[in-house]
C-alpha cells in the first residue's frame, strides 16, 4: 500500500486551532522552520519544504530584492510576484514579511476542507485534508484518505458494493439506472472465466445461445499497438478450448482477476471476442457495439494504462504533474488529543487518463450503465445516478461526465430534441475530436455505437456523417481549435466536422432567429446499408443561401477581399495590380472577380477600380489543401462566401468558405469558416440567394 510521506520535518508542524470557538473554522499558524531551516530540510528530501523553499527562493532572489525595494519606493514598472498587493502601506508590511524570520504559513478552512500554505512573497499552496476512520481529526475532516492501492481487498470490496448497489437498487438510490433484470442481450462471444487452485484462471471463447442472458463485464482499454494475442479465423478453434492465462498481456489478466473479483464469470473484450481478421465478423459486431456496452453488467476501465502489457492494479503515487507527495501533519483536537490530517492534491485537474486520449473508448464509457474507472489515482465508480471514489474529495465534487443517459434524461424530463443536439452532441464532439486514433479510415466508426444509441433515444431524427438533419444549418458552422492539417484521404463529406483532422467546435446554439440558410436537401452514400451510423463513401448538401466572391488570404487571420466600397472604416484599400499579380504562380489560378455575378456590392459596382480587404472577418481554414502554399502571407484563393448565421444586434454573421468543384456547376466543397463582426457593414445585406450544392 502506498503510504504518505511523513518525516522529522514534516512532524515538527502541529496544526493546532485557536482556544477561540469562533476562529476554530479558518485560521493560521506559522511554519515553526526559518527559511535556512526549511532550505535544510527541503535538501533532506522533504517534498513540502522543497515546495515551500523552491518559491521562498525565487521571492529572495538578487532581482526579487531589488523588485521589493522598488515597490516599497513605489516605482511605477513594478511587478510583483505575488498578487492583490496595493498602495504603500500593503508594500510596506509585504517587504516586511518576505524578511520575516518564519516565512511560512498554514491557513486552515475546516468548512472546505483546505489546508493552504502560504509562502510569503510567492503565493499559497493548497492542498485537501482529510482523515481516516477513527482517527480523532475525522471529527474535523469527515473525507477519507485517497487509496492509492486499488488491487488492495479492501478496495475490490468496496467495488463490488458500488456494482451491487447499483445493479439491485431501489428506485430512489439509483433511480437513473438499469437493474440487472433489464438486460436482455449477451454478445455473441464472451470470454469463460473459472479461477484454479493456483490463483491463475481457465479462460476459454465461449459462443452463446440468443437465449442466453449472462451477467458480463465488458473491458475499455488502450490496445497501445497490435495485440499480441487476438482471434482471428486460424485461432478462433484455439481460443474456444483455452487461453493460456499466462500468455495473455498484463492489462487482460487484471481485467479477468477484477471480473472474478466481482462475482463475474464472463468477461468481454474486443480482441478476443471479435475475429479480428475478418471482415464480415467486424462489422456485424461493431453495430452490435451499442448492445454489448449498454448490457453489460459493469465495464472496467483500464484508465491509467496506456498499453495492453502495463496493466492497471499497481498502487499508484502522486502523479508527476503534482506539486507536492501525499503528505500526513498533525493536528492538535485539544491539549490532550490528537490526530492525523491526510494532505493531497486534487488532481482530477492536472491528470489525463491515457484512456481518455483514444478515441474509441469515448463511446464505451458513455454507453456503460455501470463504469469502474482504475484511473491513474485511484478507484472511481460511475453510473447513471451516482459518482462514487475510493477516498478524496467528496461525491459531489466530481464531474460526473455528459454520457448518452443525459439524452434519455433530458427526454423523459421533456426537454426539446435542440438541447440534446446542442449540448449533448456537442459536448461529444469536443471530447472526441481530442483523442487519438490510430487509423483516421475509422473517425465516424469509432463513435457510431454513441450516434446509433442517440438516434434510438430521440425516434425520428437522422444521422448525417457527424451531424443531425434537426437543426443542421448552425450545425455546419463548427470550425478547429488547432492549426489545420493537410487534408485526409475522402471519408466524409466536406460540410462534415468527420472529414477533417483536429479538434473541432460546434456551434452550441441553434439561432433560430438569425438562420439565414435553408436546407433543401440532405444526404449521404453509407459504405454498408446495414451499418446506418457508420462510415460513408458520399454526402451531398443542397442549400439555398446568399453568396458572395471573395479573395481570401489563406495565411492571414484577417484575410478576405472584394471588390466595392464598403465602409471608410472597415477597408484598406489595394490596387487591382497588388491583389491580382499575373505573375502569380500556375498552379493556383488568383482570383478575378470582374465579371463574377455572386459578388453583392456596397455603393459601387463590379467594376470599380479598387478592391476592398475586410476587417473585423475572422478566417480559419478547415485543412491544408493540395497545392496550398502554407508559407506566403500574399497567397490568395477564389473562394465564394456561403451565409449561415445573418447578423443581429451585437451577433455577427457566420458562414462558410467554398471553393468550386470543377465541372459541376454550382457545385462547391467546403474549406473554411469565416465570422464577420457585428460592428462591421453585413456584406449579405440585399444579395439574392441560390440554390447551390456542397459535396
Amino acid at each position: 500500500m502506498t503510504l504518505p510521506h511523513t518525516c522529522p520535518h514534516c512532524q515538527i508542524i502541529t496544526i493546532k486551532p485557536p482556544l477561540s470557538h469562533r476562529n476554530r473554522n479558518d485560521f493560521r499558524i506559522q511554519v515553526p522552520y526559518t527559511a535556512h531551516q526549511a532550505l535544510r530540510a527541503a535538501q533532506d528530501g522533504c517534498p513540502l519544504y522543497r515546495l515551500l523553499i523552491r518559491g521562498y527562493l525565487f521571492a529572495t532572489s538578487a532581482r526579487e530584492t531589488n523588485m521589493l525595494i522598488r515597490a516599497v519606493q513605489g516605482k511605477p514598472d513594478i511587478r510583483l510576484p505575488r498578487a492583490g498587493v496595493h498602495g504603500e502601506q500593503e508594500r510596506i508590511v509585504y517587504l516586511a514579511e518576505c524578511r520575516s524570520r518564519f516565512p511560512f504559513q498554514v491557513r486552515v478552512d475546516v468548512e472546505r476542507g483546505w489546508i493552504v500554505f502560504v509562502c510569503w512573497a510567492w503565493g499559497s499552496h493548497w492542498f485537501n485534508g482529510c482523515a481516516v476512520a477513527g482517527d480523532p481529526a475525522a471529527r474535523v475532516f469527515p473525507n477519507r484518505p485517497v487509496n492509492r492501492d486499488v488491487a488492495s481487498p479492501d478496495a475490490l470490496r468496496l467495488a463490488r458494493m458500488w456494482l451491487e448497489e447499483c445493479a439491485e437498487h431501489d428506485k430512489e438510490s439509483h433511480r437513473l439506472c438499469p437493474v440487472a433484470e433489464d438486460i436482455s442481450f449477451t454478445p455473441r462471444r464472451l470470454l469463460e472465466i473459472k479461477a484454479t487452485s493456483d490463483s491463475a484462471f481457465n479462460v476459454r471463447l465461449v459462443e452463446t445461445s440468443p437465449h442466453e442472458h449472462f451477467r458480463y463485464a465488458c473491458l475499455s482499454y488502450c490496445w497501445g499497438g497490435d495485440q499480441p494475442v487476438k482471434t482471428t479465423k486460424e485461432t478462433l478453434s484455439q481460443r474456444q478450448h483455452g487461453i493460456p492465462f499466462h500468455l495473455l498481456p498484463r492489462t487482460l489478466q487484471d481485467a479477468i482477476t477484477v471480473t472474478h473479483s466481482l462475482h463475474l464469470t464472463h468477461l468481454w473484450i474486443d480482441c478476443l471476442c471479435i475475429i479480428q481478421d475478418s471482415t464480415t465478423d467486424m462489422t456485424t459486431e461493431l453495430r452490435t457495439m451499442p448492445k454489448i456496452y449498454t448490457n453489460a453488467h459493469v465495464t472496467i476501465s483500464a484508465s491509467s494504462a496506456s498499453t495492453c502489457y502495463e496493466g492497471f492494479l499497481q498502487p499508484r503515487h502522486a502523479s508527476p504533474s503534482a506539486s507536492c507527495d501525499d503528505i500526513t501533519l498533525a493536528y492538535e483536537l485539544s491539549p490532550d488529543v490528537l490526530g492525523t490530517v491526510h494532505l493531497f492534491e486534487d488532481e482530477t485537474v492536472l491528470v489525463k487518463d491515457p484512456i481518455s486520449k483514444r478515441a474509441w473508448t469515448l463511446q464505451e464509457r458513455r454507453l456503460s450503465p455501470r463504469f469502474l474507472d482504475f484511473s491513474s489515482q485511484q478507484l472511481k465508480w460511475m453510473c447513471a445516478s451516482r459518482a462514487y471514489h475510493d477516498g478524496g474529495l467528496p461525491s459531489a465534487m466530481y464531474d460526473t461526465d455528459a454520457r448518452v443517459h443525459d439524452v434519455q434524461t433530458a427526454h423523459r424530463n421533456g426537454a426539446d430534441v435542440e438541447s440534446v443536439v446542442f449540448r449533448t452532441w456537442t459536448s461529444i464532439i469536443d471530447d472526441y475530436t481530442q483523442r487519438f486514433l490510430a487509423f483516421p479510415e475509422n473517425k465516424l466508426t469509432a463513435l457510431a455505437a454513441l450516434a446509433s444509441q442517440i438516434a434510438d433515444k430521440l425516434h425520428g431524427i437522422s444521422y448525417l456523417a457527424g451531424l443531425w438533419n434537426v437543426y443542421l444549418a448552425p450545425q455546419l458552422l463548427w470550425r478547429l481549435w488547432d492549426r489545420p492539417e493537410r487534408r485526409v484521404e475522402y471519408r466524409a463529406p466536406s460540410w462534415s466536422w468527420a472529414s477533417v483532422e483536429g479538434w473541432v467546435m460546434l456551434e452550441r446554439e441553434a439561432h433560430r432567429e438569425r438562420v439565414a440558410l435553408e436546407v433543401v436537401e440532405c444526404g449521404t452514400v453509407l459504405k454498408d446499408e446495414a451499418f446506418a451510423h457508420g462510415p460513408v463513401v458520399g454526402g451531398r448538401l443542397v442549400v439555398q443561401g446568399r453568396l458572395i466572391a471573395a479573395g481570401w488570404f489563406v495565411n492571414r487571420e484577417s484575410g478576405l477581399a472584394v471588390r466595392g466600397d464598403i465602409e471608410e472604416d472597415d477597408i484598406e484599400e489595394m490596387s487591382d495590380e497588388e491583389l491580382f499579380d499575373d505573375e502569380e504562380d500556375d498552379d493556383e489560378e488568383m482570383i478575378d472577380l470582374s465579371n463574377d455575378s455572386n459578388v453583392g456590392s456596397e455603393g459601387g459596382s463590379l467594376g470599380d477600380a479598387h478592391v476592398t480587404l475586410i476587417t473585423g472577418v475572422e478566417t480559419i481554414a478547415d485543412a491544408v489543401e493540395p497545392g496550398w502554399d502554407t508559407e506566403d502571407p500574399d497567397f490568395l484563393l477564389e473562394v465564394v462566401c456561403l451565409q449561415v448565421l445573418g447578423k443581429e444586434g451585437n451577433e455577427g454573421v457566420a458562414g462558410l468558405l467554398l471553393v468550386p468543384v470543377d465541372l459541376h456547376p454550382a457545385t462547391y466543397r467546403r474549406v473554411g469558416y469565416f465570422f464577420l463582426d457585428s460592428r462591421k457593414k453585413d456584406l449579405f445585406d440585399g444579395v439574392e440567394p441560390q440554390v447551390l450544392t456542397i459535396l
